[in-house]
């Protein structure tokens, strides 16, 4: 529920029941005080009640409003929070989606020393990218830290996609293979620090750019 403490909405509160409890009090007795006149046949002074009637009616009418004013402020108020816990949410999601698949692979740094550049090149994708190619879109959810280490991340790794597809499509130019072999084990040494940032940055727990 919407939590609404200042002063001023307090003393606005207050001053809506008192106009609705005011106004209703004086309809209720100068009504009365009519009926009963114009039951013992005294229209005149009847007549007397009509003013009293009317400030009933306008403190009335004043409550009602002031009331209407308030709960419509309440549930806008409410609403605003609502949506502001589902974006929230849907941030917090997105960023445990990059998060699971960039965790998800192990002793990054250690490929450089278990394979060489010959085999990281046969390899159709270094590391997972399911999780980007999908939610890529969605990125802007995410603060401008988190975006930078994630592109940088990815980006990176598709980098050793293109060379290891130029390694293994120009076997014939040893040279270019050469220095796709180089620049392989060299990339592959800069995702590992990718890696290492980017889940620093999306394990921060201050999230704000």
């Amino acid at each position: 529920m919407c939590n609404i403490t200042s002063k001023e909405e307090e003393l606005a509160i207050a001053i809506t029941i008192i106009s609705l409890l005011s106004g209703f009090a004086i309809v209720l007795y100068g009504s009365g005080q009519t009926i009963n006149a114009l039951s013992n046949g005294n229209p005149s002074i009847a007549d007397n009640y009509t003013s009293l009637l009317s400030a009933g009616a306008t403190l009335l009418l004043v409550g009602l409003t002031g009331w209407y004013v308030y709960e419509t402020r309440k549930l806008r108020i409410e609403e605003q929070q609502r949506q502001q816990e589902e974006h929230e949410q849907q941030v917090n999601n997105i960023r445990a989606t990059f998060k699971a698949e960039i965790s998800g692979v192990e002793n990054l740094d250690n490929i450089s020393n278990k394979f060489t550049a010959d085999e990281i090149a046969r390899m159709r994708r270094i590391v997972p990218t399911a999780m980007y190619e999908n939610n890529c879109d969605q990125l802007g959810m995410l603060n401008e830290c988190e975006v930078e280490a994630i592109v940088d991340y990815y980006g990176t790794a598709q980098n050793i996609e293109d060379l290891s597809y130029s390694y293994r499509t120009h076997s014939d130019d040893e040279e270019e293979k050469n220095q796709n072999r180089e620049e392989i084990m060299k990339k592959v040494c800069e995702l590992s620090c990718y890696q290492a940032h980017a889940l620093d940055k999306l394990n921060n727990e201050n999230h704000s750019n």
